[in-house]
């Protein structure tokens, strides 16, 4: 019983991928916009709750919250020495000279 619910779910799910997939639009074109058009902006409309006063003007904190982030503390292993303290060697490898290659010096590599 469950493999068939399985199978069935799956039936439907392709199907309305399958079918969904399958639209046929008629009459649109796609539209190539340019860096030359020029887009009219329609204009703003101020709304009477905009320039209201009574709305800007309020101490009404319903709408607007304030969150404070906690105080910070110093903690002891911020203030450790031992804490910091970096115990690196490093071994300082003496490099080989560099030498010149038959192939850096053939101007058959070279030509483009």
């Amino acid at each position: 019983m469950k493999a068939r619910m399985k199978q069935l779910a799956a039936l439907t799910i392709f199907s309305i991928i399958f079918l969904a997939g399958n639209v046929n639009a008629k009459g649109n074109k796609a539209i190539t916009a340019s860096s030359l058009e020029t887009t009219v902006e329609t204009t703003l409309e101020m709304e009477s709750w905009m320039t209201n006063e009574a709305i800007w003007n309020t101490s009404n904190t319903e709408f607007v919250t304030v969150e404070t982030d906690s105080q910070l503390e110093v903690e002891d292993w911020m203030i450790n020495p031992e804490s910091w303290e970096v115990t690196l060697e490093i071994v300082m490898e003496p490099e080989s000279g560099l030498e010149l290659e038959n192939w850096m010096v053939n101007e058959n590599n070279w030509k483009i």
